[in-house]
């Protein structure tokens, strides 16, 4: 965990670098200390429709969702949001610069350890006696 994905409206390859914006928002994570590196996933997802505030099918809008283990205090969680939040809006400085029909948002939600199930072998397991 994290498993980090950016949604975006159509339109947006013309003036956002989605791979520089995926790399911006993941080496973030990476970076961040707060999460196994084995456990960083980043996928990044084009809406194939949508539609943004009154702008009809022109303007354009950024998700991006972060989904984790639960069990971290919430200033951790905060300073996590704001770290992938500012990597994310410096790789997108260009487009904010020239339009203003463009939105950015991200989410942390923790998902339900009850409910998930995982294998990952990216991650050592701790020794067991």
């Amino acid at each position: 965990m994290p498993h980090i994905t950016i949604d975006y409206t159509s339109g947006l390859d013309a003036d956002i670098d989605m791979r520089a914006l995926a790399d911006a928002v993941h080496d973030s994570a990476c970076r961040s200390g707060v999460f196994p590196i084995g456990g960083v996933r980043t996928l990044v997802r084009q809406a194939q429709y949508s539609r943004v505030a009154d702008r009809g099918d022109g303007a354009g809008f950024v998700q991006i969702s972060v989904r984790i283990a639960p069990g971290r205090s919430t200033e951790t969680k905060t300073d996590v949001a704001r770290t992938l939040f500012e990597a994310a809006a410096s790789a997108m400085s260009a487009v904010f610069e020239t339009r203003d029909d463009v939105a950015l948002q991200l989410e942390i939600t923790e998902f339900d350890r009850a409910m998930t199930l995982s294998r990952n072998k990216m991650i050592p397991s701790p020794a067991r006696p």
